[in-house]
Parts: structure tokens; sequence; C-alpha cells
């Protein structure tokens, strides 16, 4: 029981590095973006979950790569 909480620990630990280092490189839009998408996965999964409806979610997780980088294009274009 230990264990496991130590390799969670361990991992939850990664991705909170990683995100702290991705959010000082990416502009602020990109974040907003990536948040909006994942806001967006969490609906669709609780209509998954609730048996609501039927959504593919693992389909849009290339969202979470794509719209960053759809804002930061549509940002250098405009300036």
């Amino acid at each position: 029981m230990a264990l496991s909480a130590v390799s969670v620990g361990i991992v939850q630990g990664v991705f909170t590095l990683l995100g702290v280092i991705v959010g000082q490189v990416l502009a602020t839009s990109a974040i907003a973006a990536i948040t909006a998408t994942g806001g967006v996965i969490l609906l669709g999964l609780s209509l998954r979950l609730l048996k609501v409806s039927r959504i593919a979610v693992a389909d849009l997780l290339p969202a979470l790569v794509i719209a960053p980088l759809l804002t930061l294009a549509v940002a250098a274009w405009t300036t």
C-alpha cells in the first residue's frame, strides 16, 4: 500500500514539474487553449461515465497539442 503511494507521488511530481516548466515557456493564450481543451475533454468524459452519450474521448487527446499550436500560429499571423 505504501509502495503504491510512493509511485503515485513520483508520477504526480513529474507531471507537476513538467507543468511548471511548460507554463514558463508557453504564452498565456496557449495555456488558456490547453485549459479550455482539457475542460471539453472532461465534459466528454463525464457524459460518457454517466452514459448520457458515447463520446470517443481518446480521439480528443490530440487537441491538447493542436489547440496551443493553432493559438500560437494565429498570434504570429496577426502580429
